[in-house]
């Protein structure tokens, strides 16, 4: 008769036991591990430019230069690009499905020959075209790669400066940009 009852507690307190690690398992994860979770990979990224950069090409756009991706939420990535068809000049803006693995491109013709000249009643250019024109001029070399852009600064003598991180061959710089508002000439120093 003294076996029942101690077996009797070993079965409760294996039932206890389980039931307390399933409760444990049960629980959501802490709230920096799931933002991990969340976050799109560098590999994603990747994706992105390369899934954008074929879709103009599939548009028939020459491929100019690109900014970073940048993320719109936890499952999409949106790139602005400097695109050519025949000596037109567009500008895209790519937004890549992380789950679908697709990319969109909507791409606007840039009145006149020189986007990085953009013409504007008193010669001023908007923070937008300024800081596109000056991601154009860094992007037009093969080796160059954007890491990070600043906000646009405004100057007495009519000229904007962007502060700029950019990767050379491995070699990562802070550099400025210079544009001049009454003449749309930029400058990369």
């Amino acid at each position: 008769m003294s076996r029942s009852p101690i077996r009797l507690v070993r079965s409760l307190l294996a039932l206890l036991l389980l039931g307390g690690s399933l409760l444990a398992a049960s629980q959501p994860a802490p709230a920096q591990e799931r933002r991990g979770a969340d976050r799109l990979s560098d590999r994603d990224r990747e994706r992105a430019r390369l899934a954008c950069r074929e879709e103009a090409r599939r548009q028939d756009f020459a491929v100019r230069g690109a900014s970073p991706a940048r993320e719109l939420d936890g499952r999409r990535l949106r790139l602005r690009m400097d695109l050519a068809r025949g000596d037109r000049r567009w500008i895209g803006t790519c937004t890549y499905d992380v789950r679908a693995r697709r990319a969109e491109l909507e791409a606007r013709r840039v009145q006149g020959g020189r986007p990085d000249r953009p013409e504007r009643p008193g010669g001023s250019a908007s923070r937008e075209q300024v800081r596109d024109a000056c991601i154009r001029k860094v992007t037009q070399n093969a080796r160059t790669q954007l890491v990070a852009v600043g906000r646009v600064e405004r100057r007495s003598g009519g000229a904007s400066v962007v502060p700029m991180a950019i990767n050379v061959e491995g070699n990562e710089r802070r550099v400025r940009c210079f544009y001049d508002n009454a003449t749309g000439a930029v400058t990369i120093r």
